[in-house]
This record gives structure tokens, C-alpha cells and sequence, in this order.
């Protein structure tokens, strides 16, 4: 049998699926998330929150109580590139941070209708930059995110390696959306079982995302304009050493060594979206 957490969360598809085009501006489904995705997670208690300037990037430091303030969890929200922001995703993030024993920080970035990508990654890069220039080492950070904060955060690790940079210890995705060829097969094998994320609806946030009409990005192109992380899944990977996030937050074990330049250091948590 269904909990009740999940039986609420599929009632907040259902509706969303059911006001499939009654929602007709981009603010309006802003405030129907604000209202309707926040109420879907209890509140942790014993956590703080303090908005923050992250370098020009809107962001939220997530404190729990006794956390370990050198050791961060970076967060990116999930939402589409239509909506999430770091209110709807605050309480997942203090969760998670309580849970793990260290700060979080989780920023915004622009939505689809306020810019096109590469606007959103650049956002994580000027978030992550400020966290370091802050004096955080890379070594003792986390980096995580869900649905399309996972294509960030992918990316994200694709420019730290690229640039020759202090790779982060460890890396969590949640439902990451990765499939931007929309080639899962269980968009037909699940049709029935899933009310939102039908296949010409995800192809909309696909094109929405890259300022490029509805199916008119080729297949074999199609991660190219959005997604860093398709690209990286689906291409030869990268030497990779797996850590655990207890090794990289929990004050009672130390932090690897931060010298990593050759190599992506990933930890990944995967509920699959597709």
C-alpha cells in the first residue's frame, strides 16, 4: 500500500496534469508550486534558514542545529526549468543536511521564461565560485540536486574538470533528468501509472529549456543545447572514485584529499525519473 506521502504527491501530479493549460503565465505556475509543492514536505526542526547574495545568485544557507559549518551540501532544485525555487526545495535541503550533519546551500537560478540555458548553469558556476571564494574547500563539499538541478550540477562538474579545478567530494542526484531524447521506453510502459510527465509534455520542457521549437531539436543532437549531464551518461565515463556523503560531511570521519584533477569523484543517490 501507497503512504500517505506518496499518495499526496501523486494528487499534486494529478492536479497539475488537470490544469494543463489553465495555468497561463509563467508566474501563475510559480505561485501554484509555492503554494502547492512546499506544503508537499513536513517541516525539519531544529534548522535554520538565512538568505544569502551568493556572487548575484539568489541563495538560502540551511544550518541545523550542531551541523559542522566547514562541510557543505550545494544543492540545485529540481522544477522543470518552469518552476522550483530554493522556498519550495528549502525543507528538502534541511532534511537532507540534517541528516548528513553539515550546512547546505541552496541557490536559485533563472527559470526558462527569464533566460535561456546557459543562463541557469551559469548561475550554479557563480554560486559555486562565491562558496569557494568564501574560503570552502572543495574537498568538503557535496554537490547535489534533483530533476533538472541535476543537469546544473553535472554540468557544474564538467567545467570544474574542464578548467583543471578541485573537483567537489561527492555528488547526489535525486530523479535526475537525464533523458533529454525522450528514448525511455517507459513513457508508453508507464503511461497509465504516471498523471504529469507524459511524453509531449516533457518534450515541451525540453524545447522550453533551449529556445528551440517542439521537436525540432534532432535526437542525436539534442542533449547538446541543454544537458551536460546527457552527454556525460551516455559517453565514455570519466575515471570515477565512488565516496560515501558520511565520508564527505560527517565531522567523526575526515575529508578525502582534494587533489583530484583527472577524475570525477561521484557518489550518486538515483531514484530514476523515466
Amino acid at each position: 500500500m501507497a503512504s500517505t506521502e506518496s499518495g499526496a504527491n501523486k494528487i499534486h501530479y494529478e492536479t497539475i496534469a488537470a490544469n494543463a493549460g489553465k495555468l497561463t503565465s509563467p508566474q501563475a505556475v510559480i505561485d501554484f508550486n509555492d503554494t502547492h509543492w512546499t506544503a508537499l514536505t513536513g517541516e525539519p526542526r531544529g534548522v535554520d534558514y538565512i538568505e544569502v547574495d551568493a556572487g548575484g545568485v539568489p541563495a538560502m544557507w540551511i544550518a541545523p542545529k550542531g551541523a559542522d559549518a566547514q562541510r557543505v551540501l550545494f544543492y540545485a532544485h529540481g522544477g522543470g526549468f518552469v518552476g522550483g525555487s530554493i522556498y519550495t526545495h528549502r525543507k528538502l535541503a534541511g532534511h537532507l543536511a540534517k541528516a548528513i550533519g553539515c550546512r547546505a546551500l541552496l541557490y536559485d537560478y533563472p527559470l526558462a521564461h527569464q533566460a535561456k540555458h546557459p543562463a541557469q548553469l551559469e548561475a550554479a558556476m557563480t554560486a559555486w565560485n562565491w562558496l569557494t571564494d568564501e574560503g570552502f574547500d572543495p574537498g568538503r563539499i557535496v554537490i547535489a540536486g534533483d530533476s533538472c538541478g541535476a543537469v546544473l550540477t553535472y554540468g557544474l562538474l564538467q567545467r570544474l574538470r574542464a578548467q583543471g579545478r578541485p573537483l567537489p567530494v561527492a555528488t547526489l542526484i535525486i530523479s535526475g533528468w537525464f533523458d533529454m531524447a525522450l528514448t525511455a521506453a517507459s513513457y508508453e510502459t508507464n503511461r497509465d501509472k504516471d498523471p504529469a510527465f507524459a511524453k509531449a509534455g516533457v518534450d515541451w520542457l525540453v524545447a522550453n529549456s533551449s529556445a528551440m521549437p517542439t521537436g525540432a531539436i534532432p535526437r542525436s543532437a539534442r542533449s547538446m543545447p541543454i544537458s551536460p549531464a546527457f552527454r556525460l551518461s551516455t559517453c565514455r565515463p570519466a575515471p570515477t572514485r565512488r565516496w560515501s556523503t558520511k565520508a564527505a560531511c560527517s565531522p567523526s570521519v575526515p575529508a578525502k584529499p582534494a587533489s583530484r584533477r583527472g577524475s570525477m569523484s561521484l557518489t550518486t543517490c538515483c531514484t530514476p525519473s523515466r
